[in-house]
């Protein structure tokens, strides 16, 4: 049995002021399934994630995100996590700005917004040529097996 892909593509949109009574989990784009191109998009100002997902052989590039988690912490402008079988993903040349809090978010410190977040056990992704400024951290890895 072989991953069919959707060939769906997701392109050239402006996506912003979204996840306005669901604060979290709610994100700009949320993409699932197989063989995804989601390209030259605007994301801006989401509380929480802008880019969510997961799946297989998808292809995510020259997207520009920002104003993103600024309510939360522990989460990613892009944050994919919690699969080994995901496969073939290339997330590139993406710009992504300004993830930061706006509001004390209950800590007595608030470092944990970044760029790009490859939650536990994500494997199959390559990240590359990507720019993040202003995050508190550009990318984290919280393991996989490649």
């Amino acid at each position: 049995q072989t991953l069919t892909p959707g060939r769906s593509s997701l392109l050239s949109n402006d996506i912003y002021n979204f996840s306005r009574w669901d604060r979290t989990y709610q994100p700009g784009i949320d993409f699932k399934g197989v063989g995804l191109h989601i390209a030259h998009n605007n994301i801006t100002h989401g509380p929480h994630t802008c880019l969510l997902g997961s799946g297989n052989n998808h292809l995510i590039e020259h997207n520009r995100i920002n104003h993103c988690v600024f309510e939360c912490q522990d989460m990613g402008a892009f944050y994919t996590g919690n699969s080994f079988s995901d496969r073939g993903n290339v997330f590139q040349h993406n710009i992504i700005d300004t993830v930061r809090p706006t509001e004390r978010l209950g800590l007595h410190t608030s470092g944990s917004q970044h760029g790009m977040y490859l939650d536990v056990m994500m494997s199959g992704w390559l990240l590359y040529n990507n720019t993040v400024f202003n995050a508190s951290t550009g990318m984290i890895l919280g393991g996989g097996r490649d």
